[in-house]
């Protein structure tokens, strides 16, 4: 439930690029990426996101205030974040809809995400962008997946 795929990858001018729709090209500049899974009480990362680090943490670092990576302290809405992981761009219904449920979270949904919700576009690791919402689901498991929308700021 907690995981995405994606089929194509940014390129290197954006840290979101424009895709070919129904032969009219749309760009996403807004829409919800995983930074991670917490543990079902919140109070710890559940899962290993970023492979550069030997300890469970979030795949982003907050920027322009420090903030420990093995806490659980989440970005807020107005803030940047460096992706620490290339990162797949999520939107309810999208290939059904396309962003008409943007402002939705993935953690909403009341069934599992599938490939009508995959835009087919990554964030690429490395990428600073700026956070608009971020919602934290209901336990899955033992686990509760951290959703951020997300801005390209580039």
């Amino acid at each position: 439930m907690l995981c995405v795929s994606a089929l194509v990858l940014l390129s290197s001018e954006s840290s979101f690029a424009a895709q070919q729709r129904a032969g009219e090209e749309k760009a996403v500049k807004t829409g919800w990426i995983l930074l991670g899974d917490l543990n079902k009480s919140g109070t710890r990362w559940g899962s290993a996101g970023d492979p550069s680090v030997d300890y469970f943490s979030g795949v982003f670092e907050i920027l322009d205030r420090h903030v420990d990576r093995r806490s659980t302290t989440l970005p807020k809405a107005g803030e940047r974040i460096q992706l620490t992981v290339r990162s797949a761009v999520t939107i309810l219904d999208y290939r059904i809809k396309g962003g008409r449920r943007v402002r939705e979270s993935p953690s909403s949904a009341r069934r599992p995400l599938g490939p009508d919700d995959n835009t087919g576009l990554f964030v690429k690791a490395g990428a600073i962008v700026r956070v608009d919402d971020v919602r934290v689901s209901q336990p899955a498991g033992q686990l509760r997946a951290v959703w951020a929308r997300v801005s390209d700021i580039n």
